[in-house]
């Protein structure tokens, strides 16, 4: 059995007349603060960690309600000398990168 087909919308876009994308499309600026700033945690939640591994090329995601759990992972993930890292809270976004691997 195949896979289900999906159609695509070229034609949609084709006949849209000109400029139409420049007066409803977002900017850039509004696209960022909408998807980059206006990130959410689950409120039961305190942080959220993603981790890159530069060898195998894998994320893992870690959630914790405790700040102290959260800088322990960091602190683990840091130790092991091989990912980069995220991580956010209700206010901020962090980034840790290892630079021994690059």
């Amino acid at each position: 059995m195949g896979k289900e087909y999906f159609p695509n919308n070229w034609q949609h876009w084709k006949d849209a007349p000109d400029g139409w994308a420049d007066d409803n499309l977002p900017t850039f600026e509004e696209f960022m603060d909408y998807r980059v700033g206006g990130w959410a945690i689950q409120s039961s939640h305190t942080h959220l960690i993603r981790a890159y591994n530069k060898t195998t090329g894998k994320v893992k995601e870690f959630k914790y309600k405790q700040p102290g759990a959260a800088f322990n992972k960091i602190e683990q993930l840091v130790l092991e000398n091989n990912y980069d890292i995220c991580m956010v809270d209700e206010e901020t976004v962090r980034f840790y990168r290892n630079t021994t691997h690059d």
